[in-house]
């Protein structure tokens, strides 16, 4: 990472393990499997940007970095495919397709790294040497499109209920921030194509990706601080601008 680009990552990284901490602790008392994947999902993201950043940070650690950075590329990885169980449990369980989505995801992945390893790109920096990138992206990039689309149907279906007093509306906008998160994360992933091309032809990161992932990676945060941990004021909003446009349509 170029400059203080790396202080985005920290910060996304930290925040992710305590967004997953305190859903992992509700799991546990209710038993439920979403909170249980969701919570897996942020702290497997905290630990990847941890140990992606660890060697940045730390200058001792440079000399490890090809290890630490392969591990916070499997937790990423780990990541994504929580994020796939978690979209197909929660609104597709009885779907045949979405098994398969799933299933691919982890197929494309697990073969991602598998040729990434044998073409010698342990950090996965080699889009242009190694076709194994590819299929990894495309590991990643599924699961994040799913949820994206899927969250934003769910927030238009249950948009109608709320109209007519039959859902809460803090579920509803839930669901648009889940769906907007998927969006930020396939952003991101888009942009690290971008820097990864540039730092294997120049061997730097380009400053203005790393400006750019930044910023998408504080928009996630947004979306998971709103749709998890909302503060008072924004369920505020949330619950009064509902009451507003039932009363405007009455």
């Amino acid at each position: 990472m170029e400059d203080n680009a790396w202080i985005f990552q920290t910060v996304a990284g930290v925040f992710y393990v305590m967004a997953g901490i305190p859903l992992l602790r509700l799991a546990s008392r209710s038993g439920q499997a979403p909170e249980r994947i969701l919570g897996t999902t942020f702290l497997l993201m905290g630990i990847s940007y941890g140990f992606y950043q660890a060697p940045i940070i730390f200058a001792s650690l440079v000399p490890h970095e090809v290890p630490l950075t392969v591990v916070g590329r499997l937790a990423y990885d780990a990541s994504v495919v929580m994020i796939a169980f978690f979209t197909r449990g929660v609104f597709r369980n009885r779907e045949a397709w979405a098994t398969g989505l799933v299933c691919a995801s982890v197929v494309l992945l697990v073969a991602g790294l598998v040729v990434s390893v044998g073409y010698g790109d342990w950090n996965g920096y080699a889009p242009l040497a190694n076709p194994g990138y590819w299929l990894e992206f495309t590991g990643q990039v599924i699961p994040c499109t799913w949820i994206a689309i899927e969250g934003f149907l769910q927030h238009r279906k249950l948009q109608k209920r709320v109209h007519f007093g039959l859902s809460d509306p803090a579920v509803c906008n839930r669901l648009l921030l889940w769906s907007l998160f998927g969006a930020m994360q396939l952003a991101t992933i888009v942009v690290l194509v971008k820097m990864n091309l540039e730092y294997e032809a120049r061997g730097v990161f380009s400053v203005a990706m790393d400006a750019l992932e930044g910023l998408f990676e504080m928009l996630t945060i947004l979306m998971i601080w709103l749709a998890f941990f909302p503060p008072r004021f924004y369920r505020s909003w949330v619950s009064g601008r509902n009451r507003t446009q039932c009363a405007g349509t009455d």
